[in-house]
């Protein structure tokens, strides 16, 4: 988790509002990490179906487009994309899954990774 953090832009928690066209309106309920040039409201724009189905609430690790058009992509498809059951963020894609927190765990590769949305808090908060 801690190189996907790195790489993004934007880590946010939110829910898809629609989906048409290629593109999701995302409603950000919590910026968990924002980079200086990443421009942020309360509803964004994202180059990807991949975000979920209206209502479903995620935690994404996004990438900033282009910072003219405000459009962001989740990092390497759905690599990027937790989806959020309460306290609990799981990774979408067990095949193309982050194997631990802070440091690589191979006995955990090919499985969902599991963390809590507390511990990917505090991991936002250490990049500043």
């Amino acid at each position: 988790m801690r190189q996907l953090t790195d790489a993004a832009d934007l880590v946010v928690r939110g829910e898809v509002v629609s989906v048409a066209g290629g593109r999701a309106v995302y409603r950000v309920a919590e910026v968990l990490y924002r980079a200086p040039d990443a421009p942020v409201s309360t509803e964004i724009t994202l180059v990807a179906e991949l975000a979920g189905m209206s209502g479903q609430p995620t935690v994404l690790y996004l990438a900033l487009s282009g910072p003219e058009a405000r459009v962001y992509t989740p990092l390497s498809g759905d690599f990027g994309i937790f989806d959020l059951a309460g306290d609990t963020v799981t990774s979408r894609s067990p095949a193309m899954s982050v194997t631990g927190l802070r440091t690589e765990d191979a006995t955990t590769a090919g499985r969902a990774f599991v963390t809590t949305l507390a511990e990917l808090r505090q991991l936002a908060a250490e990049r500043g």
